[in-house]
């Protein structure tokens, strides 16, 4: 029985080796032919000058130091009982001494300014009152109230009611002045009564605010 023998298997060391030796002889063949071509590719990149400047440095100054503050004198008590008869106080003369008044206190306002708000409900509603029963009626109307601020504060209201055959006055003070009423006026305030032997009538009523 024979058997076949492949050449390519057989003879593969040996080309492989043959191979082998021609890559390194071509290689080291062409670097003693070039020898420049490594190293003309590695330079030929960008190329950078280096410039180099030289300056004097000026000496270093030398100051000297400021003195440090001096400390604070600690008062010691003393054991020389003659000592408050060599300290002396000068004279005060009073009656050089200038002085001068204080300013006047402000003055208030004179000219009183009422700014004031009234509801509407029922506009022009007249308001009704029993002689010798009610109050003198400060309210704005029988439906409506009303708000009134002064510049001033204000020490007493002044309501007058004047008809056709008498007439009325009547001052409600304020305990603190005010610069704010509210109409009608809170309880609590001296309000006067309506006189009984005022006649019945019809009345204009006129409200007067005083500093």
């Amino acid at each position: 029985m024979q058997h076949s023998i492949d050449i390519v298997v057989s003879n593969y060391p040996r080309r492989m080796r043959g191979i082998l030796m021609g890559v390194i002889g071509a290689v080291a063949l062409a670097a003693y032919l070039f020898p420049d071509v490594a190293g003309s590719q590695a330079g030929a990149g960008p190329s950078f000058e280096q410039v180099v400047e030289t300056f004097d440095i000026p000496p270093t100054a030398q100051f000297t130091t400021p003195p440090p503050p001096t400390r604070p004198q600690i008062p010691v008590a003393s054991e020389d009982e003659d000592l408050a008869e060599d300290i002396t106080i000068e004279v005060t003369d009073l009656e050089d001494f200038a002085w001068t008044a204080p300013p006047p206190p402000p003055t208030p306002d004179s000219s009183l300014e009422p700014r004031c708000s009234v509801t509407l409900v029922f506009p022009g509603e007249l308001l009704w009152a029993v002689i010798g029963e009610d109050t003198v009626p400060t309210a704005a109307d029988a439906v409506n109230s009303m708000h009134c601020s002064f510049n001033s504060p204000i020490t007493q209201l002044t309501v007058e009611l004047v008809g056709e055959d008498d007439s009325q006055r009547a001052t409600i003070p304020f305990p603190v002045p005010v610069n704010d009423v509210a109409f009608p006026l809170p309880p609590g305030l001296n309000v006067p009564l309506i006189r009984a032997d005022l006649p019945p009538g019809r009345y204009e009523r006129t409200v007067t605010a005083s500093t």
